[in-house]
């Protein structure tokens, strides 16, 4: 029995111990997800793929480390994708240190990248003993655009994961996914959200009075939201599919600002018709009125 317990001991002595490291994103406002790590354990570099869902997509990935970790400075800052990464000049001294985000050309890179629902970073740490970064902290920042939806931290195998400083390659908590809340001013959750997404996400159906007949989110002369400048806006979109009135506008407002019931109407399916102009006639010049219930 004595000399089961010492094998034992020494397989888990024997054994690789495995770091426990955490990737995670707080949501710090709409727009704004901070990418975080903690690990028990040093890590050297990160091999990550972020994506976005529900249509949503990253406009910006900005708040990394950047260069060497000395004695005055620590972090993930190399990075070495061809495409985005260090610029090296012939005499050896860098021009550009790049951004973490690899370019979609890279190899496995193929549609993602700022503009898209994904992006692959690549950050190395470069640094000598005493010097390592942090086991935990900010990674950087992505600004994002869309409706709700969910961010997933996960691995990309190609470049390796997560590696530690004895070069063990991990995985960690990933995939992990948390909600983000929406950048758009309509409510994803709305029922009429299809259809703003169907006429090019105006921004005046989301003025708090447009579904009452309000153009353009101003109270006129006589402290009316809903009068004559309101009523020569649908009249110039009157009986007009949004093919035929996309992009247009009358005196600066856009003409699908005149759509108060947020549907096509009839076979035709006019988005400026009969529906909006009974809409308009019952909130016709009522002072400081109607409420401001919409979107």
């Amino acid at each position: 029995m004595k000399r089961l317990v010492i094998i034992a001991v020494i397989l888990w002595l024997a054994w690789p111990v495995v770091a426990a490291v955490t990737m995670s994103a707080v949501n710090e406002s709409p727009g704004v997800a901070a990418i975080r790590y903690s690990s028990d354990t040093t890590i050297t570099a990160f091999g990550l793929e972020l994506s976005l869902s529900n249509g949503a997509r990253f406009e910006d990935i900005y708040d990394y480390f950047t260069g060497d970790s000395n004695g005055t400075r620590a972090g993930y800052g190399i990075f070495l994708d061809i495409e985005s990464g260090i610029t090296i000049s012939a005499a050896g001294e860098v021009i550009d240190w790049g951004i973490p985000a690899v370019g979609p050309d890279a190899v496995g890179a193929a549609g993602t990248g700022i503009g898209t629902d994904k992006i692959i970073i690549e950050m190395g740490a470069l640094y000598d003993e005493g010097n390592e970064p942090s086991l935990s902290g900010l990674l950087c920042r992505v600004a994002y655009s869309g409706p709700d939806c969910s961010l997933t931290i996960a691995g990309n195998s190609r470049r390796r994961n997560i590696v530690l400083q004895n070069s063990i390659e991990v995985t960690g908590n990933m995939p992990v996914s948390i909600p983000l809340m929406s950048t758009e001013c309509f409510p994803s959750g709305h029922p009429d959200y299809s259809q703003w997404a169907a006429v090019d996400k105006p921004d005046c159906w989301c003025y708090p009075r447009q579904c009452l007949s309000d153009t353009n989110n101003n109270r006129g002369v006589g402290d009316y939201w809903v009068s004559s400048d309101d009523l020569e806006v649908l009249l110039a979109g009157w009986k007009k599919k949004y093919v035929n009135m996309a992009g247009q506008t009358h005196n600066g407002t856009p003409l699908i600002c005149a759509d108060f019931d947020h549907f096509g109407q009839g076979r035709k399916q006019f988005r400026v018709f009969t529906n909006d102009l009974n809409i308009l006639l019952a909130n016709w010049q009522i002072i400081n009125g109607p409420d401001p219930n919409c979107p």
